[in-house]
């Protein structure tokens, strides 16, 4: 069987409506949700953890996992904040200080490192870069950076 022949004017159609689809479908895949931050928590005294933070795009809007203190085992544990919004009056799940609490942020945070928008709640989350309060040697040491991404 031969293929039939496509005119000049067929194909360009064809391949611009095939481009146009492409970034149609780049830009809606971005706007349905988003994929969840990984960020690593690191201190000069040794302390270091791995987080995946926020929620990702199948979860997004019933999860969003944040960092917390957890004073009593001297180790950052995640919650949802769904199931505890007001982080910044609250100290988050009982036993645990949210990193959102001002006790806790930094002095002066500058850059962002990661921060997620949750407008059914009306707030962002956001990590920066500074020195946060570790939970081993309790200074204001820890850093949190982006290493990666989660779905």
């Amino acid at each position: 069987m031969v293929p039939a022949k496509c005119s000049p004017r067929s194909f360009a159609f064809r391949a611009t409506a095939c481009l146009l689809l492409g970034v149609v479908l780049l830009c809606f895949n971005g706007t349905i949700g988003h994929a969840g931050t990984i960020v690593s928590a690191s201190c000069p005294c040794g302390y270091s953890k791995t987080l995946p933070l926020f929620g990702g795009r199948g979860n997004f809007k019933t999860v969003c996992m944040f960092p917390a203190l957890d004073k009593a085992k001297h180790d950052i544990a995640l919650y949802n904040v769904f199931e505890y919004p007001d982080t910044e009056n609250s100290p988050g799940p009982p036993g645990l200080i949210s990193y959102a609490s001002p006790n806790l942020m930094p002095e002066h945070p500058s850059e962002a490192v990661a921060f997620w928008r949750i407008q059914s709640l009306g707030k962002t989350l956001t990590l920066y870069q500074g020195s946060y309060v570790c939970p081993r040697c309790e200074k204001r040491t820890m850093t949190f950076r982006t290493v990666g991404f989660w779905d």
